[in-house]
């Protein structure tokens, strides 16, 4: 059983382009490659941060077409989610 000081709201920086939510999570991520979580219709994607913005995992099995359209939004931002990103797990 968890106690009362166990639990943490943490906020998480997030952003909205177009029809896709996406997150930065702000746990300790030491060790992982910068990457952002987006979000769009029920389905969650992983996207690592960089100029081809490579799927990491599809846990949500988010829809080809919205995973590469999900790409190229993170592809576009990279510098800005890469900058989250480092704020919150460097």
């Amino acid at each position: 059983m968890q106690t009362e000081a166990e639990w943490v709201i943490i906020e998480m920086p997030q952003r909205r382009f177009g029809k896709f939510e996406v997150w930065v999570y702000t746990r300790n991520e030491h060790g992982h490659r910068p990457h952002v979580h987006v979000f769009y219709a029920g389905a969650e994607v992983v996207i690592l941060i960089g100029r081809r913005a490579e799927v990491r995992e599809n846990p949500g099995d988010m829809k080809i077409k919205d995973v590469r359209d999900a790409q190229v939004i993170v592809a576009e931002h990279r510098d800005e989610l890469l900058k989250l990103w480092r704020r919150y797990n460097d």
